[in-house]
């Protein structure tokens, strides 16, 4: 029993320090996750997973894009106290718009037009400059004009968009029914803008009408 005592008494505490070391620097058993997975390898799942849901979502929005309409309408009418002739003879000179449309120098006072051809109905050019926010660029043509029943316009704005307007002009009690209807092709990112732009647009085209209807009603026409 003494030899024991003695043979624990000489054993050195700094073998002692040593081996608790080595226990804390011994290489441990890697990390893995529920079901035996290294993270490594459980990280790259889930980006891929994350780039299949991406590639999904796409996929989605672009079949989206493709399934709107390629086509557009922006429409509004309104009752004049005016004749057929009078309400026709003001639309189809260009160079009175500025005066009841709204495409005027109160949205863009850096805006500068210009009237070319002849100064009303068929071939009647107005073009015009302003700033990028504002008017920006834009020429508005005249063809197929009918006195005193309709007025067509092409219309190209910023270079490239494109559309088509018409009046048609006709009577309403002791009035006129001007109808203005104006639309055009959507195509790739623009098709996202169809479903607005009756709401975009439409209240200018409300505005214009009224400016129309003020001038002839307070010319007496």
């Amino acid at each position: 029993m003494p030899c024991r005592i003695a043979a624990h008494a000489n054993r050195s505490p700094t073998l002692l320090r040593a081996g608790a070391l080595g226990t804390l620097f011994r290489p441990q058993r890697p990390l893995y996750l529920p079901g035996g997975t290294p993270p490594l390898l459980a990280m790259k799942k889930l980006l891929v997973g994350c780039g299949v849901l991406v590639l999904l979502f796409v996929l989605a929005g672009l079949a989206g894009v493709l399934m709107l309409p390629d086509t557009y309408s922006v429409e509004r009418e309104l009752v004049l106290n005016a004749t057929p002739e009078a309400t026709y003879d003001t639309i189809a000179t260009l160079s009175t718009w500025p005066e009841w449309a709204v495409w005027n120098k109160e949205m863009d006072p850096t805006a500068t037009w210009e009237f070319s051809g002849p100064a009303s109905g068929d071939g009647a050019v107005w073009s015009w400059t302003g700033a990028e926010g504002g008017l920006g660029t834009g020429v508005l043509t005249l063809r197929d004009c009918a006195r005193p029943a309709s007025i067509t316009y092409d219309l190209v704005m910023g270079g490239d968009w494109s559309s088509v307007g018409v009046f048609t002009i006709s009577p309403a009690g002791e009035g006129v029914r001007v109808h203005w209807q104006n639309g055009g092709q959507l195509s790739g990112i623009y098709k996202l803008l169809g479903p607005f732009l009756d709401g975009m647009t439409g209240p200018m085209y409300e505005t214009s009408l009224q400016g129309l209807k003020a001038r002839l009603e307070a010319h007496g026409q």
